[in-house]
């Protein structure tokens, strides 16, 4: 039996975060292991409940099987933890999403610098301006310009991006096939032709409070709105291995209103070479 049902099974069970699945996906080989375990085998897990061992004697792959025929369907690639395409660094990070759904290429982010332009829906114009031209130059640079097509920072900087013939990626808090907001549905394609679409989520998923990706403690660049801070899941996918970097409220290039930004360096650090330094 395809492993990747069992994959599904498993992310698809009701109550089971990240951190929940890798306490049992440690103790066991393969996810199929797991998949074959019988209570008497999960009882002897450090930290298993009995709602959690109840949750796993459910052996029905009917949800799976039906996830796995939409992403045949809709051209979208189900991408496990222990595939040797899943970011490296990804999986050491607190909670790592077990499963990922991409449409599009990935960019080996193994191999490739990834930065998070992140911010809020109501951006000025020079908020805008800002996200544009930092998210145009780390493209031009190589950088992969990662974040989560919200209305505002997040579109403008992938819009930047593709403009400047740059790899960018889209985290979604829904589905890969959905697009929020609607009318943002041709930055959606775009970024698939340029890059991908990533989510935690199946295909199918809508945009509910409850499935926008989590705010995460993980390092990313990122480029916020005064005192308002823009991110999501696009911080974990853009995990730097522990070196932070951030933004500054204000006008980062206006020496009277706000001290020297951190943003600039993220560029250099990212990219090796920024205008906005000098």
């Amino acid at each position: 039996m395809d492993e990747k049902l069992h994959w599904l099974w498993l992310s698809s069970l009701k109550g089971f975060g990240s951190v929940t699945m890798l306490k049992y996906l440690r103790a066991f080989n393969t996810v199929t292991e797991l998949y074959d375990a019988s209570p008497r085998d999960l009882e002897q897990i450090e930290g298993a409940t009995k709602a959690e061992i109840k949750a796993l004697g459910n052996k029905s792959l009917k949800k799976a099987e039906e996830i796995a025929e939409e992403c045949r369907m809709r051209e979208v690639r189900i991408l496990p933890i222990d595939d040797p395409d899943y970011p490296t660094w990804l999986r050491t990070i607190y909670d790592p999403p077990c499963v990922l759904y991409v449409r599009g290429e990935l960019p080996d982010l193994n191999r490739r610098v990834g930065l998070a332009v992140v911010g809020t829906r109501r951006a000025s114009k020079y908020g805008l301006d800002c996200a544009s031209s930092f998210a145009a130059e780390l493209a031009e640079a190589g950088a992969v310009v990662i974040s989560g097509l919200a209305e505002g920072i997040d579109s403008a900087a992938v819009s930047a991006a593709i403009k400047a013939h740059g790899t960018v990626i889209g985290v979604l808090g829904t589905g890969v096939d959905r697009a929020f907001p609607t009318w943002n549905a041709p930055l959606h394609r775009e970024t698939a032709q340029n890059g991908a679409l990533v989510s935690e989520y199946p295909p199918g998923t809508p945009s509910t409070r409850g499935s926008f990706p989590r705010k995460k403690q993980d390092h990313s660049g990122s480029i916020p709105r005064r005192a308002r801070r823009g991110g999501a899941d696009e911080e974990r996918l853009s995990y730097n291995g522990g070196e932070s970097f951030g933004g500054g409220q204000g006008r980062i290039r206006h020496t009277g209103t706000h001290r020297r930004s951190e943003l600039p360096r993220l560029e250099c650090a990212a990219a090796g070479r920024c205008r906005n330094c000098s």
